[in-house]
């Protein structure tokens, strides 16, 4: 047996969140057995108990890289490598796997013989990526989930690319629990109006502002279309610019005159049947590095419209399977999005074609396999 330690900073649910459970729910745990750290209770916590999954909890100042510094967050940071020490050496862990650079700084207290894999969910601004590229040089294996994403991380420490494997998010078909008139419903949807939205964390790589701007001129052309943000101001108690990012996108809204057309619902729990009522789904984000949202609007069947940059470029075959627009481009993006609602044909051939291409490239036994395999032969 190998057995892997999950170190996880945050217990809101986003898209890394869900791409540990969709892991997890695949991994062999006769061979694999794993054992999740979390720095603090939270939904990520219930959802990995109630799948039988072993969570500790062991917190871990998960803040800004400029409080690193502060003595108390030293002291936090020193109880916590202890402990994950002790926990790490009495289950015998062999391999520890993390998502960001704080992690990592946990991570390089455990002895060598504990192979380090850092799984690059966030690249981040200059600091971030500079402390990424002095502790690197530790890790003893880098899993990225799309080739734009190796590239960029390639840009900021050459020397990594021999370590570094490019292995996509795979996913079970999304199961809606409730019914898409339900939740149009609940949303304030009119009936028969077409239902375009986009599903993010409030963060500044995920085009909130181009998507809003796109929804004014999307109305303009389509008075009868409705629109909504969805997703939520993920970890802005530790956070605080996740929270004035939201209060930005809310008064970019209002000063757009937008308030009654696009709905901002927060985080939801059940993604699935919102995604399900769509009739679009668009990923405007910037430099997304992967874009699960993407994989699982596709797979339930919905057209995709997406930024042609990054991860979504290279889920999305741009007029086989979805439409690309240019990233950043408000009137691109409206456009993509108008020739859909203006051509159910196309969107439903679009949309058939993605659930078939994210049934025979995302699914979860293959991307279980490939890491799998990392585990293997790092071990």
């Amino acid at each position: 047996m190998t057995p892997v330690l999950y170190l996880h900073l945050y217990a809101e649910m986003g898209g890394a969140e869900n791409a540990l459970l969709h892991l997890l729910a695949g991994l062999d745990r006769s061979r694999f057995p794993p054992l999740v750290v979390v720095a603090s209770d939270g939904p990520l916590v219930a959802r990995l108990r109630e799948a039988g999954v072993e969570c500790r909890v062991i917190p871990f100042p998960a803040l800004s890289l400029w409080n690193l510094t502060l003595p108390w967050v030293i002291s936090q940071a020193a109880r916590a490598a202890r402990e994950l020490r002790e926990l790490a050496a009495a289950r015998q862990v062999r391999v520890l796997q993390t998502g960001d650079v704080l992690g990592l700084i946990l991570g390089l207290t455990l002895p060598e013989s504990v192979r380090l894999l850092y799984q690059a969910n966030y690249a981040g601004g200059a600091a971030r990526r500079a402390l990424f590229r002095w502790l690197a040089r530790r890790v003893d294996r880098i899993v990225v989930f799309s080739e734009a994403q190796r590239q960029e991380l390639s840009r900021t420490a050459p020397e990594i690319l021999p370590r570094c494997s490019v292995v996509p998010v795979g996913i079970a078909a999304p199961e809606p629990a409730t019914e898409r008139a339900a939740v149009r419903e609940q949303l304030q949807v009119a009936s028969g109006a077409p239902l375009v939205a986009m599903f993010a964390r409030f963060d500044t790589m995920k085009g909130h502002d181009t998507f809003l701007r796109a929804a004014q001129q999307v109305r303009a052309r389509r008075p009868d279309a409705e629109l909504a943000i969805v997703g939520g101001a993920l970890n802005a108690a530790v956070l605080p610019h996740v929270g004035r990012l939201r209060d930005r996108v809310l008064a970019l809204r209002k000063t757009l005159g937008l308030e009654g057309a696009v709905r901002v619902t927060g985080f939801v729990p059940d993604v699935a049947a919102v995604m399900a009522a769509c009739d679009v789904v668009v990923c405007p984000s910037v430099r997304e590095p992967f874009g699960l949202v993407v994989v699982e609007a596709m797979a339930l069947g919905v057209a995709v419209v997406v930024s042609d940059s990054g991860g979504p470029a290279e889920i999305v075959e741009d007029g086989a399977s979805g439409l690309h627009f240019r990233t950043g481009d408000p009137a691109s993006l409206a456009a993509a999005v108008v020739r859909l609602l203006e051509d159910p044909d196309l969107r439903a051939r679009l949309a058939a074609a993605g659930r078939a291409r994210a049934a025979m490239r995302y699914d979860r036994p293959q991307y279980t396999r490939a890491m799998e395999t990392l585990y293997a032969s790092l071990a």
